[in-house]
């Protein structure tokens, strides 16, 4: 609805593909031209955050003009300038020798860019309005961290997982009923509402298989040089594990991201994390985050795969309770030769089907157990 989009437009980033394209090329042209000196992306808390994180990484302080930053709507109050989340922006520091060397290269690409400030010797973070100092803070106490000593209770070995499960009473009504649980359902309806050609780069779609009787794969790959090697994307995350054992279940959700990149020919290269808990100011949910920290952290140097980035997200609860512990797995793999890429279906009748691994009762977190409302144990899994 028009109306409500409006109504939402301060409480929500609104994102311009447009324009991202530009902005990527050209902030890798000024960085291959050696033309910067620090450069970082404006996330939560817009400037207020970027350009104090920048200065104090660096020891500097630095001098603002918020009547220069370019505007998505009109008569901003400095502080919504401050700290506004507005997409498609990045910050960047350079010598003064090469600032118009940079601008250029942002207008070529047709890309706004204006000098909005400087850096400056004293460690102060002063912001001016048309002239007036507005605020003005020493850098150390606004940037640097705040370490939280919370006392935290650890579900790692105090999980209730006594096992409840049963057999099916009528094996063909139980499989019918795990084929349409929506976790299991087919999500075509949603991949084809997304374009996933873009520049004509995917290899391994994310719908695999004879044409018009794809299923699901469990990663996809990119070609995006010329060369034939390529990057193999996937995603891992299992509320329902992390709900009964946080700890297990994390780790459990690891094992998952590198087997869906390998299953496709790729080498687990990296990972990005998008962590999400309840009120970490109570005892239960820190803990939850430690378990979950603490498992991902531990096949990560098992398995020599680097952290590159990630988030966390915290007090998604209500009254009424907490989201379970969701940590979700970003998963990037380097595919050698995309000609031999693996895809998941059949490729001939009468090729041999091997099953890799043991198999134990371990029916925790289950689709089965969820649909009979039964318990069991979470898997576990060892890099």
């Amino acid at each position: 609805h028009e109306k409500s989009e409006e109504e939402s437009r301060s409480a929500v980033q609104l994102g311009d593909p447009i324009i991202k394209e530009p902005l990527i090329h050209a902030c890798l042209e000024i960085v291959e031209k050696g033309l910067i000196t620090g450069m970082k992306d404006l996330g939560g808390g817009g400037l207020s955050c970027v350009v104090g994180e920048m200065a104090y990484s660096a020891g500097f302080g630095a001098e603002v003009h918020l009547e220069k930053v370019p505007l998505k709507e009109e008569r901003m109050a400095p502080w919504e300038i401050w700290i506004s989340e507005s997409q498609e922006r990045m910050m960047v520091t350079a010598e003064p020798k090469y600032v118009d060397e940079v601008l250029y290269i942002f207008q070529k690409w047709d890309v706004p860019a204006t000098i909005i400030g400087s850096v400056t010797a004293e460690k102060s973070l002063r912001v001016y309005y048309k002239g007036y100092k507005i605020y003005d803070m020493d850098i150390d106490f606004v940037t640097s961290a705040v370490e939280y000593c919370r006392k935290y209770e650890s579900f790692k070995e105090k999980s209730i997982e006594d096992d409840t499960t049963t057999p099916p009473e009528d094996y063909e009504i139980t499989f019918l009923e795990i084929l349409k649980h929506p976790n299991v359902a087919s999500k075509e309806w949603v991949i084809r509402q997304y374009d996933h050609e873009v520049r004509a780069s995917t290899i391994l779609k994310p719908l695999q298989g004879r044409m018009n009787f794809e299923g699901h794969g469990d990663a996809s790959i990119i070609k995006p040089t010329k060369s034939n090697r390529g990057i193999a994307v996937c995603v891992a995350v299992n509320p329902w594990f992390t709900k009964l054992n946080p700890y297990w279940g994390s780790a459990s959700v690891f094992d998952e991201l590198v087997r869906n990149l390998v299953s496709v020919n790729a080498i687990p290269h990296s990972f990005a994390d998008c962590l999400n808990f309840g009120n970490p100011e109570k005892e239960e949910r820190m803990g939850e985050l430690v378990d979950c920290v603490e498992a991902i952290g531990w096949m990560a140097r098992e398995l020599n795969i680097p952290c590159l980035s990630g988030n966390v997200s915290f007090y998604n609860e209500t009254p009424y309770g907490s989201i379970p512990p969701t940590p979700t797995l970003l998963g990037i793999g380097i595919v050698e030769d995309v000609r031999k890429a693996v895809s998941s279906d059949f490729k001939k009748r009468g090729s041999a089907i091997v099953l890799v691994g043991e198999t134990k009762k371990e029916f925790g977190g289950s689709v089965y157990s969820r649909i009979y409302g039964m318990r069991g144990k979470v898997p576990r899994t060892s890099p």
